[in-house]
């Protein structure tokens, strides 16, 4: 994903500051607790986090298994290094170390 994907349109800004999913400056999230959402607003966010999901997402090898090996192999090849420099270590280290 390059720089120009990031961009986010007037509209999309709009509606991610008026979103009651954003979390404030402080890092705290901005509904207070006596706040609850709606079962209508979960439905929306999750429909549009699956929609941005099917448009962005990358194909990577630990998504086409269910193997829990090899996804803990990824999450922990995943901390603190670049999906895209994790690919060839992550094929390489399973085909010396393929079970637990």
């Amino acid at each position: 994903m390059n720089d120009s994907q990031l961009k986010l349109t007037k509209k999309q800004f709009t509606n991610f500051q008026n979103s009651p999913f954003r979390h404030s400056r402080a890092g705290g999230n901005i509904l207070n607790r006596e706040q609850k959402l709606s079962t209508k607003q979960i439905s929306q966010f999750q429909k549009k986090i699956w929609k941005f999901y099917q448009l962005h997402s990358r194909n990577f090898p630990w998504r086409k298994t269910r193997n829990s090996y090899y996804i803990v192999v990824s999450e922990l090849m995943l901390q603190q290094t670049q999906a895209k420099r994790v690919i060839p270590k992550y094929e390489a280290f399973i085909k010396v170390f393929p079970n637990w």
